[in-house]
């Protein structure tokens, strides 16, 4: 995923002033990826996931995953959800027993 920001293949959210980059978030064996609402994030986010597949031998469960939106259209996120193949999330949300949102 870094490497992806660098090469500027993923936006992630910028920041603060010293424009720091947060792209993912992680916890133990949970996964947040953080960034722009885009065609291209979608499509290297996908890339990522199935490419983490293949190295690992793991099998990424799609529909147990969830796709959110601050300021994001509907219609972006029903789009989203169809090309990745996973449920659409809303806040407010539980996260390990706790509200979140």
């Amino acid at each position: 995923m870094r490497k992806a920001v660098e090469l500027n293949l993923f936006k992630g959210f910028t920041m603060g002033r010293d424009g720091l980059v947060i792209s993912h978030l992680q916890y133990a064996d949970d996964t947040l990826c953080i960034g722009e609402a885009s065609l291209q994030n979608l499509w290297t986010l996908k890339a990522i996931l199935c490419d983490f597949e293949m190295a690992s031998g793991l099998k990424i469960n799609f529909w147990k995953s969830c796709l959110f939106g601050v300021n994001v259209s509907d219609e972006f996120l029903a789009m989203g959800c169809t090309f990745l193949n996973c449920k659409r999330g809303s806040v407010p949300f539980k996260y390990l027993g706790l509200p979140v949102g």
